[in-house]
């Protein structure tokens, strides 16, 4: 991502002394506000999902991370194929800290829009890169995981869940 700023000289009540240091601190703040929106923000501004985007639903210590099939816009909703169900006891972009459920063998899923958020590639690379290397054993497991995942959604966003047809 490139960042274009037009910085004017700071007025005498913004940096009385005009420094350089003065500068820095506005050019800090414009980055940290253009680099490092929050979530919440994005997700209400980007409610339109496309096929093959990488999105997750968050929970708690938990995503779910999965490819949007379809985004269905009269209703709301995403149809996504489940990637990996993933927890971490800190940053998510560590990918020896993950715990990984694999996912991409089950049943695909059909959630409100409102609950997925993109995700963004230095989140999903680790993720994709502990599926490719380890074994593809399956495990039995790994669905019942995600079913009592969904299940911690329905019951935490009830509202998200009504049908709300005319």
């Amino acid at each position: 991502m490139c960042i274009i700023a037009i910085l004017s000289k700071p007025s005498k009540i913004d940096q009385p002394d005009g420094t350089v240091a003065g500068y820095r601190s506005q050019i800090l703040e414009l980055e940290n506000a253009l680099i490092k929106p929050s979530y919440k923000s994005m997700a209400a501004d980007s409610q339109q999902f496309h096929s093959s985007q990488i999105v997750f639903l968050e929970h708690n210590a938990a995503r779910l991370y999965a490819e949007v099939v379809q985004f269905v816009e009269s209703r709301g909703l995403c149809w996504v194929r489940p990637i990996a169900l993933v927890t971490s006891e800190g940053d998510w972009t560590d990918g020896d800290r993950l715990t990984l459920q694999d996912l991409q063998d089950g049943s695909d899923l059909m959630c409100p829009a409102v609950l997925f958020r993109e995700a963004l590639d230095m989140e999903v690379l680790p993720v994709l890169a502990r599926l490719g290397a380890e074994s593809k054993e399956r495990n039995p497991l790994s669905h019942r995981h995600l079913h009592q995942f969904i299940q911690q959604i329905w019951q935490a966003r009830p509202e998200v869940f009504e049908n709300k047809a005319p």
